[in-house]
């Protein structure tokens, strides 16, 4: 239910609101700011180990993300760029939780036997949300629009979040999260003028 609803949803519409109020290169960079969320609760609370290596790992992810989001050089006067931010670092605490909670939780059957559950429980709100924001959307069907949302809903949706499921149960929740800054910085040429 939680992995679903918060990991899944919610992720997805705080993805989906970041992205509309805020530059691609910049989304990509705050979306994946799990691991500073990550790192303190799973070592202070679950006393996981945190190595030098996962330590130095941080901090150059976190000089990084430093560099290419100045919070210096935002413009923190325009709203819709502000709640775009936001949105986006909620999607960051939307993986976080969820990871410590799949790697310290029991879980009796297999990840593949629950996700569909997971997503049905995930779709659920987004659709909610879709139809009271736009009751009547007009979409033009064809083939590209098929093809990509085949491919982002079984391909890249599921198959990733099955994966991200079964290495939060497997490593350290450090590592898997630190593992995710490899998004970000393989979207680096990304760039898009604001909004």
């Amino acid at each position: 239910l939680i992995v679903g609803l918060v990991q899944l949803g919610f992720y997805q519409m705080m993805i989906s609101y970041g992205v509309a109020h805020t530059d691609a290169s910049r989304a990509a960079i705050l979306a994946y700011l799990t691991p500073f969320f990550v790192t303190p609760i799973a070592v202070l609370v679950f006393k996981e180990k945190c190595s030098v290596m996962k330590l130095l790992g941080i901090g150059c992810g976190f000089a990084g993300m430093l560099v290419m989001f100045n919070p210096f050089t935002f413009d923190w006067s325009h709203s819709n760029q502000v709640f775009g931010n936001v949105c986006l670092m909620l999607a960051a605490i939307c993986t976080a939780g969820p990871m410590l909670y799949i790697r310290y939780t029991k879980w009796t059957p297999a990840p593949m036997a629950v996700f569909p559950w997971q997503v049905l429980v995930g779709t659920i709100p987004v659709l909610i949300i879709a139809l009271i924001s736009e009751p009547m959307p007009h979409i033009e069907w064809n083939m590209k629009l098929i093809g990509a949302n085949l491919y982002c809903g079984m391909i890249a949706t599921a198959i990733g979040y099955l994966a991200l499921i079964t290495v939060s149960r497997k490593l350290p929740v450090i590592n898997s999260s630190i593992a995710l800054l490899i998004i970000p910085l393989s979207l680096i040429h990304i760039s898009e003028p604001t909004r």
